[in-house]
């Protein structure tokens, strides 16, 4: 690998931690700085839905119900580099802490990508947000543990 594929692998993934991030501080103009300026977002949840404008994201996150708090950890990422610019697959797991219900909900998620460069960075020009898996569990107050 040369240094100008490592640095591009480097900045895509980079972009792809913003996403994540964006995703658990609720941050929509972050999130929607890692999409291309045309795009195609398809997120598959109980029914499949396919926005393109950052006005579209913007009322999509709206209209979510925001946990109480969330992670979003990037497992693994498989990044190929070809002449038009790059696709990658993401395997992420998200954890969710709901307060309406007073669960964890855990989910596997894939995401595959298509990537473009514009402007000197690597953005997001077609995203498919497919769950793959998941479960709940019971949600408890957090404990720091105190020494004795």
């Amino acid at each position: 690998m040369d240094q100008a594929e490592s640095l591009a692998r480097h900045a895509i993934r980079t972009t792809a931690e913003r996403y994540f991030f964006a995703a658990d501080t609720g941050d929509a103009e972050l999130m929607i700085g890692c999409f291309a300026d045309e795009f195609r977002f398809e997120l598959q949840l109980d029914r499949t839905v396919v926005i393109s404008t950052p006005a579209a994201l913007r009322r999509l996150l709206d209209g979510f119900v925001a946990p109480a708090a969330s992670n979003h950890a990037l497992s693994n990422m498989l990044i190929d580099l070809t002449p038009e610019g790059a696709t990658s697959t993401i395997h992420a797991v998200a954890y969710l802490s709901m307060a309406e219900t007073q669960k964890v909900l855990v989910r596997g998620l894939r995401y595959t990508d298509r990537w473009v460069r514009q402007r000197g960075e690597w953005r997001i020009a077609s995203r498919v947000h497919q769950p793959r898996w998941q479960y709940d569990a019971p949600s408890t107050a957090p404990r720091v543990a105190r020494a004795t």
